[in-house]
């Protein structure tokens, strides 16, 4: 069902992203939902896998680099060639896109090249990202390593960091509520930065270790859970919520609904078809936007927040992030096997 999850939180981006008129909330609630599941993934198999490993932290970050980059730099080589060839389309679609005007946009261009480097602060975003949403892969990548070093080693761990996670959303909140004149948003404290969505990371790792107390099976409650958070990043938050702290705020159910859905069911298998499209989540995620722009280039017509050029944008998206898996991902699952099966 993880695979699946995925999937649907992966096409949930794509929907806010070329049709946010009709999915104004459905983005941040799928980003949150992932962090909360990589959470949880990266801690299962740090303490399955590699923690037990002679050389740990090297064959752990070799893993993900071949997880991440091979991919990652596909779409940013498709962006880079859109935003040359077709800058008006780029501008139109995400004014990110684009080629750099200076010398601090060609800072901000070649850190396309390392991710890491998308994301720097708060508010936190290169303003140069040829793959848009990669933003928040450098925020994965810094939990990653966050988890390698303390935060995945054990339940007690995960409980501190779940706790100052907790005290720091409740800072920011003090701090938007009582300052008259706050420098930054909601969005930027919460949304875009390591503080807000560290409670994301980190409840997802304390889910994994309660999991393995076996606590008394409760299928239903996972499968509630399950179907919440595929239905609440659909409901128009945006247009029913007016303060934005509290839209903000209302982002961490996903994470909750997702946690409880994993203590539960987190390890309940679907049809052997739901893992391909667990596997498409990523390059889909990542090459949406090129789509968009690429096919507005070809003259289909497609336009924002309209439904039949978002389902097209989609549909072709879902295309190429096969196409993606089957030509940079699945060569690589062999080198990958090898790396984690190493003593």
């Amino acid at each position: 069902m993880q695979y699946l999850l995925r999937f649907i939180l992966a096409s949930y981006v794509v929907w806010f992203h070329t049709g946010s008129y009709y999915f104004p909330s459905a983005g941040k609630y799928a980003v949150f939902g992932f962090y909360t599941l990589s959470g949880f993934i990266i801690t299962k198999v740090l303490n399955e896998v590699y923690y037990k490993k002679t050389s740990p932290h090297r064959d752990f970050f070799i893993n993900r680099f071949w997880r991440l980059y091979p991919t990652f730099l596909a779409a940013v080589l498709f962006g880079l060639l859109l935003a040359f060839f077709t800058p008006d389309e780029a501008k139109y679609w995400n004014p990110v896109i684009r080629m750099p005007e200076s010398w601090n946009d060609a800072v901000d261009a070649l850190s396309n090249i390392t991710i890491i480097g998308l994301h720097h602060g708060i508010p936190g975003a290169s303003s140069i990202r040829f793959a848009p949403p990669s933003w928040s892969t450098a925020i994965e990548i810094y939990f990653y390593i966050f988890l390698f070093i303390i935060g995945a080693r054990s339940m007690r761990t995960a409980l501190i960091w779940t706790g100052l996670s907790a005290a720091s959303v409740l800072a920011i909140i003090l701090y938007l509520t009582l300052d008259p004149a706050p420098r930054f948003a909601p969005g930027e404290l919460i949304y875009s930065s390591v503080f807000g969505v560290s409670f994301c990371f980190a409840i997802g790792a304390l889910t994994y270790f309660l999991a393995e107390k076996k606590l008394t099976p409760r299928p239903y409650l996972g499968l509630i859970a399950y179907a919440l958070a595929v239905i609440v990043p659909l409901i128009p938050w945006k247009y029913l919520v007016a303060p934005a702290l509290i839209q903000q705020l209302l982002l961490y159910t996903e994470s909750l609904l997702i946690a409880i859905f994993l203590l539960y069911e987190g390890n309940r298998q679907l049809w052997r078809w739901s893992i391909h499209l667990g596997d498409i989540s990523y390059p889909l995620f990542l090459i949406h936007w090129q789509i968009a722009i690429l096919l507005t280039a070809l003259g289909a017509g497609t336009i924002k927040s309209d439904a039949i050029s978002m389902v097209i944008i989609y549909g072709v998206s879902v295309a190429i992030a096969f196409a993606m898996v089957q030509l940079v991902e699945t060569p690589l699952k062999r080198v990958r096997a090898k790396v984690r099966q190493r003593a």
